[in-house]
């Protein structure tokens, strides 16, 4: 029962009601007892099947101010980061609490060496099967990375062929100094032509810098990619798919504490 839709005057600690038509009862009492004044107050009802097998909720991987990245896919029941961990919703988490299986990135860290890690913290899928990808590897100026998702193997492969002309090795594109300080996370444009990576320097600058997706060659000033903002840049996404199609508006920002930029990344 809430008043004017901003105080909780009371909540009931749930009752099991079988089938059928059932009866809710309020005494009119607060959470203290005391009966409320008279007046007109809204009641919310959340009802759920308690015997059903519990589904995912919650983070894909601990996040402690950093890039963070949520892909819900529920065609395929599925709920999982670039390239760490895959989550099937349908797990039951009473008995199984890990519920997830880790993701091979042996083939981004051959590539990477010594130059980068193998996580790819933010990816955008560039076709409807999610097995075309591009996102990035965050740290120092960051690098851009165009690769292959094996969904059997549940294993990322970098396309080695990518961007070769713009200077990439293995499918990976170093960005240099486009960024100010620490690059932190990317995402494309709704056509998916340009990359979009964000970074700065906590406490000082934020900025949006655009590759070619197809290329990899750095974009020249477009409205919306190249914007410097008051503080570091953090950039979290959160899509989800069903029915084969994206659900939005999505946006990206690329956000400091506080200052932030942000766009449209995907379609509705």
């Amino acid at each position: 029962m809430f008043e004017d839709v901003d105080w909780l005057v009371f909540k009931s600690d749930g009752v099991r009601l079988e089938e059928g038509a059932n009866t809710i009862v309020w005494n009119g009492r607060d959470l203290n007892g005391e009966i409320v004044p008279a007046g007109s107050y809204d009641l919310f009802l959340a009802a759920f099947d308690d015997e059903a097998t519990p589904h995912i909720v919650g983070t894909i991987r601990p996040n402690f101010g950093g890039v963070h990245q949520l892909i819900v896919d529920t065609d395929r029941g599925l709920m999982f980061g670039p390239s760490e961990y895959v989550h099937t919703m349908e797990n039951d988490w009473i008995e199984n609490l890990t519920g997830r299986d880790e993701v091979n990135r042996q083939e981004v860290e051959a590539a990477c060496g010594d130059n980068c890690s193998s996580n790819i913290h933010n990816g955008t899928p560039l076709n409807d099967d999610y097995t075309e990808w591009i996102g990035n590897i965050n740290g120092g100026g960051g690098w851009l990375v165009r690769y292959n998702f094996d969904w059997d193997a549940l294993q990322v492969i970098p396309q080695s062929d990518w961007a070769l002309d713009a200077g990439a090795v293995d499918g990976i594109l170093s960005c240099g100094d486009a960024l100010p300080g620490r690059q932190y996370a990317s995402i494309t444009n709704p056509e998916k032509t340009i990359v979009w990576a964000g970074g700065g320097v906590s406490g000082t600058v934020a900025k949006l810098t655009g590759w070619d997706v197809e290329t990899g060659e750095l974009v020249p000033d477009q409205v919306g990619l190249d914007r410097v903002s008051r503080r570091g840049s953090r950039c979290r996404q959160l899509r989800i798919r069903a029915g084969g199609r994206w659900l939005g508006p999505i946006q990206i920002p690329a956000q400091g504490h506080p200052g932030d930029l942000s766009g449209p990344s995907n379609d509705s």
